[in-house]
């Protein structure tokens, strides 16, 4: 994907700092899940021809 069409999110506890919390969604320290919601999503999305990337855990 070109770099113009790609984002990083931070979902953790703790700020990964004041340059990157533009991106961050404070997340619980135990276990949780997240949901994507899509408005007006194209067909690809609704007929499975598209997924979202997955989520990488960081060390």
């Amino acid at each position: 994907m070109p770099a113009a069409l790609c984002s990083r999110s931070f979902l953790q506890g703790e700020s990964p700092g004041a340059e990157l919390e533009s991106n961050w969604l404070p997340a619980p320290s135990e276990f949780f899940y997240v949901v994507m919601r899509l408005y007006l999503p194209r067909a690809e999305a609704l007929d499975g021809r598209w997924v979202p990337p997955p989520i990488e855990a960081l060390s």
